[in-house]
């Protein structure tokens, strides 16, 4: 059907003759500034009598400063969102850890970081977003409001005609952590005002923001005269105490009249965004109009590049923005810390800077070759503890006095490690090296799948010679199944990002590649898309709620690959098992954002329990891990490979290997592991359930970082730890279960404890 063109003061542009409701509107729109009945409201507006006090040059100049920094701490670009190859937009840059963008204003514009920060920091609980769009700006108010210190209820009011973008918007709300309703009222009257207001007063209460989506009806109804203003839709939000204070202007159209209500209907309304100000015939006259009032003030003004646009004229891609705010909202300090700034700095460092990569157990670092003890530091690694660390706690922790007993944190230890292990085998059985040293040999097993396939078929284990291939990434860096993929296996892999994407799809044509976001929703494609029968390993790296996936693929789906390799977050120890759950808001999340962050994934004993002991049978026995990664053998693959399908003893496993954690810092690590308050002989016990919490306390905080506070309390996931009873340990027991791991060297006058495997008795 041919498209009917309607004439906006503003714009023109097509809407097709079959969407009734865009075009009654564009029409009464149309009729409005056409009769110039919009100069009532002019004349209305110019006659408000409020005024307020200004405010001094140097609390202006303050703001504006800090406004400038704050927009940049996340990134420093200013661009939109392009078109890639495939029609999916990417972003031009990282700008974690605002919400991603997904509307008009994002992230990636300074425009849109600007709006998060005076939601977080301007002394604002209700803000308004006209109009939502897609909801990218609508995302970031709302994300900023669950920033506020104050413990004062937040509503985010925002109106969209159109029906789908209005779900999406409330979508993306939701997944920036806010409590939405999606609300179709009638478009004006007594009843459907307070349709709305009962609407923001109900929800979840614990939620840190209130979101109202108005969908398919205009804030202000163009056909009703000036009389009937008091009906309209846009008076509802300030009809309650405090009413808007922050509202962000980016309409189609003039908004003459919306603005005339908004301005003298709203009290407290304080602060001001005007998004397209030199575009003819659409808001710059508002910035004219406040320029001409007492006591407002222009904060910050900017402009960007916008994408292309095709209209009946022509439209500059450059736009302009201005920020406007009343004297009084710039009397007072911005309310909301920046890293940095010297206010509650543990919790706004940035945890992306928190990187371990060691042995939780720093006997570890020790090896014996020629009677000679020598020190291990990796200090090639990133998160690397370096030579003098390593030293000092070897000294702490494995130097030993003249006389064989146990160490002094090796009874608490050894209690949580009978009282909670699932296994008691050896880790990676019969496929140890026959080298004196054995790690080089287990990495190589978990870096390489390859590897681990050469072993099946030497004990004749049939080989599929097809994957799964889950955070697929580009096929080559980092990733364990390159080498089995270029030697010609097929399989399916999955990977969001478009350029890594791109990336494998060159590297590896012949490989079923799914481009999308692994989701709860989307599994059942990718279990369509897996050929009938088994296959040789599943390999799961998708920095989310990994365990659930892997668990539905398995339980839901049925699949029992031969081999699974999981990366486990291995910041937390045996035995704490902690997953993260299924959430909307890791759906639409940037996973750069938890590249170098604590709460994603899930554990190696949760993994544990999962594959060993929950999951119907054939169940998985843990080979080992090494780093972040755990490789699992089928039940029966690991009765033929190894010549038994017992479990290994996950502590032994855990002490083995290098780690490589996020999030955490080595020595909260090893006191969690551990169980002491401080890692000093004679320090205080710290129990299970005291390491739990404090690791809740961690997690939470860490959610905030990457989500927000509204997701701090809401983001679903599990922690716990497993525990039996146990027999009390004597002096006897204690001492020969310690010289079954250890051996006792003399050194240059020292003794040392070492891990007897690491002692070379050539």
């Amino acid at each position: 059907m041919a498209p009917s063109i309607l004439f906006y003061p503003a714009l023109c542009f097509a809407v097709a003759a079959d969407e009734p409701l865009l075009l009654r509107l564009g029409q009464s729109m149309d009729r409005f500034y056409a009769e110039h009945r919009h100069h009532a409201f002019r004349q209305r507006l110019e006659k408000h009598p409020r005024f307020a006090s200004p405010a001094g040059s140097d609390a202006v100049a303050g703001w504006q400063a800090w406004l400038r920094r704050c927009s940049d701490e996340a990134c420093s670009c200013n661009a939109v969102p392009v078109e890639g190859a495939n029609g999916v937009l990417r972003e031009p840059c990282d700008c974690a850890p605002l919400p991603s963008s997904v509307g008009q204003i994002g992230r990636t514009l300074r425009l849109g970081r600007v709006l998060w920060c005076i939601a977080a920091a301007g002394d604002v609980s209700v803000a308004a977003d006209f109009y939502a769009n897609e909801g990218g700006s609508a995302s970031l108010l709302a994300h900023g409001l669950s920033q506020h210190p104050a413990p004062v209820p937040r509503r985010l009011w925002t109106f969209e005609v159109q029906a789908d973008w209005a779900a999406s918007t409330a979508r993306s709300l939701q997944a920036a952590g806010a409590d939405v309703s999606l609300v179709k009222p009638a478009w004006s009257g007594s009843a459907a005002q307070e349709a709305l207001l009962k609407e923001a007063r109900g929800g979840e209460p614990r939620a840190s923001v209130r979101a109202i989506v108005v969908a398919e009806a205009p804030a202000f109804h163009h056909d009703a005269s000036e009389e009937a203003a008091s009906e309209a839709l846009l008076q509802a939000p300030c009809m309650e105490k405090p009413g808007i204070q922050f509202a962000f202007i980016d309409p189609l159209e003039a908004f003459v009249p919306e603005f005339s209500i908004l301005f003298t209907s709203c009290p407290d309304l304080k602060w001001i965004a005007v998004h397209n100000t030199n575009l003819q015939q659409m808001t710059g006259w508002i910035p004219r109009f406040l320029a001409n009032r007492t006591g407002w003030h222009l904060v910050l003004q900017g402009s960007h590049v916008w994408r292309p646009v095709e209209l009946t004229r022509h439209v500059p891609r450059r736009r302009a923005w201005q920020i406007w705010a009343r004297g009084d909202a710039l009397q007072g300090a911005p309310l909301h810390s920046l890293a940095g700034d010297g206010q509650d700095a543990e919790v706004n460092k940035p945890m992306k800077q928190i990187l371990f990569s060691g042995y939780v157990n720093p006997c570890r670092y020790l090896e014996v070759h020629r009677r000679t003890v020598g020190i291990n530091s990796f200090v090639e690694y990133p998160g690397a503890e370096d030579h003098a660390s390593i030293l000092e706690l070897v000294q702490r922790f494995c130097g030993h006095p003249l006389a064989w007993q146990p160490p002094w944190w090796f009874e608490n230890l050894q209690r949580r490690r009978l009282a909670s292990r699932y296994g008691q085998a050896s880790c990676s059985g019969s496929l140890r090296s026959s080298a004196w040293r054995t790690g080089s040999n287990v990495a190589d097993l978990l870096g390489d799948f390859e590897s681990v396939s050469v072993q099946l078929i030497l004990a004749k284990i049939p080989i599929y010679g097809y994957f799964v291939n889950l955070g697929a990434a580009d096929g080559v860096w980092s990733d364990p199944l390159m080498s089995f993929t270029r030697k010609g296996a097929r399989g399916v892999a999955v990977e969001m990002d478009p350029q890594a994407c791109a990336r494998y799809r060159r590297n590896f044509p012949h490989v079923n590649l799914l481009c999308t976001r692994l989701t709860m929703d989307t599994i059942p494609e990718l279990a369509k898309q897996v050929e009938f029968g088994g296959y040789d390993v599943l390999k799961v790296d998708v920095d989310s709620y990994d365990c659930a996936l892997v668990r539905e693929l398995l339980m839901r789906f049925h699949h029992r690959p031969s081999c699974i390799l999981l990366e486990v977050n291995s910041a937390f120890p045996p035995p704490f098992e902690f997953a993260m759950e299924p959430h909307s808001a890791w759906d639409s999340l940037d996973p750069k954002l938890v590249r170098y962050h604590l709460a994603h994934g899930c554990s190696l004993s949760y993994a544990i329990r999962m594959l060993s002991d929950e999951l119907p049978g054939p169940k998985y026995v843990l080979l080992h891990m090494s780093k972040k990664d755990a490789l699992f053998l089928r039940a029966d693959v690991a009765a033929q490979l190894l010549g038994s399908d017992e479990a290994p003893d996950e502590f032994r496993c855990y002490e083995d290997q290098l780690l490589e954690t996020h999030g955490v810092e080595s020595d909260r690590l090893r006191r969690w592991y551990y169980g002491f308050k401080e890692l000093t002989a004679g320090a205080d016990i710290m129990t299970e359930e005291e390491v739990v919490e404090d690791m809740r306390e961690v997690v939470r905080r860490n959610i905030e970082l990457v989500f927000g506070r509204g997701l701090a309390t809401m983001l679903p996931f599990q922690l716990t730890f497993r525990r039996q009873d146990v027999a009390p340990m004597d002096a006897n027991f204690l001492m020969d279960s310690a010289k079954r791991v250890y051996s006792l060297v003399h050194d240059l006058g020292r003794n040392y404890l070492v891990f007897r495997d690491m002692v070379d008795t050539t």
